[in-house]
This record gives C-alpha cells, sequence and structure tokens, in this order.
C-alpha cells in the first residue's frame, strides 16, 4: 500500500498509473520528499525503479545518495540495473569510486549503467581517484568472481583499460 498527495494506492500497479499521469513539472519539492519516502521503504522493483526514473527526470541531483544507497541495498542485488542506469542522467560525479565497485560486484545490468557512468566522468576525475579506481579493479580483477551471477568480467578489463588510456572501441561492444 503507497499513500502519495493524500490519496491511498492498495498495490503498486494502482500508484504506478497514478504516476504516469502526473506530470514532472506537477512534482513540488513535497512530493519529491514524500516520493522519496516511498522509494526507500519499498522491496518493490517496479515501484523503485520507477521513481529513480522519475528523479532523473526532475533532476534531483539531491537524491543521488538515496539511489545509491538502494543500489548497495543488498535486497536490490540482480534487480537494479534500472537504478544505476537512471544515474546517468544525474550528477554523479562525487561517485566515481562507487561505479568502479559497481564494475567489479555486481550484475551485467549494473555494470552496463555504471560504465555509462564511468565513461561520461573519466575525464573530470582527479588523478588520485583515477589511481584509487585501478588500484579497485586491479584487486578484483585477480579475484575469482565467477560466484557472481550473471557478471561480466570483461567490464573490469575495458574500465582498467579506460581508465589507463588504452582503451580501444571493444569495451563499446558492451554497451
Amino acid at each position: 500500500m503507497y499513500t502519495f498527495r493524500g490519496q491511498i494506492f492498495e498495490n503498486e500497479d494502482a500508484f504506478k498509473n497514478y504516476l504516469d499521469a502526473v506530470k514532472p513539472a506537477d512534482i513540488t519539492d513535497a512530493d519529491k520528499q514524500e516520493l522519496l519516502a516511498i522509494f526507500k521503504a519499498t522491496a518493490d522493483p517496479l515501484v523503485w525503479n520507477l521513481l529513480a526514473q522519475l528523479f532523473a527526470v526532475l533532476n534531483a541531483d539531491e537524491l543521488v545518495p538515496a539511489i545509491i544507497a538502494k543500489i548497495k541495498d543488498p535486497q536490490t542485488f540482480g534487480r537494479n540495473g534500472a537504478l544505476v542506469a537512471a544515474l546517468s542522467d544525474l550528477d554523479c560525479s562525487a561517485y566515481f569510486l562507487f561505479f568502479v565497485e559497481v564494475i567489479c560486484t555486481m550484475t551485467i545490468a549494473a555494470q552496463w549503467g555504471a560504465m555509462d557512468i564511468i565513461f561520461t566522468y573519466e575525464h573530470q576525475i582527479t588523478e588520485d581517484e583515477r589511481a584509487a579506481a585501478l588500484q579497485i579493479l586491479y584487486s578484483k580483477q585477480e579475484e575469482k568472481l565467477l560466484k557472481i551471477p550473471d557478471f561480466e568480467p570483461q567490464y573490469i578489463a575495458d574500465c582498467i583499460s579506460l581508465l589507463e588510456g588504452t582503451e580501444d572501441d571493444e569495451y563499446e561492444s558492451l554497451m
């Protein structure tokens, strides 16, 4: 059950249908806070993905930490690719190393979104951030990551190449 703007929605479909009819321009700051509370509390992937996409449309950069927290929630593992993708439309420059971790620890849908974000920001990071990212990637490349279902190890190699400046067009085939 969801409550938004004083209305009670018995299920996620009713809530989704209502949100689909709302114009993003009509979403107030109070609405954003109400939706953020729903986003944080819900265990329903349909609802959390819908809200993350809405936050991206609203250019709600201030909600990036909440979306990242949801991505890190073990409950979302394997179902968080759309959350990562939603972040590509928001300012995530301060969270570059988080996306490197996504490349190393999450499933292919999340990796794909993270690679897109890394590609966007890799020219803006400091040399210290680049060194830290490469250290993470090198260490994870050595580990046996086959225990992660639906994991694409090639993203680690592609990310290393990108950050070392030795990338070629092959990693684009993964995107």
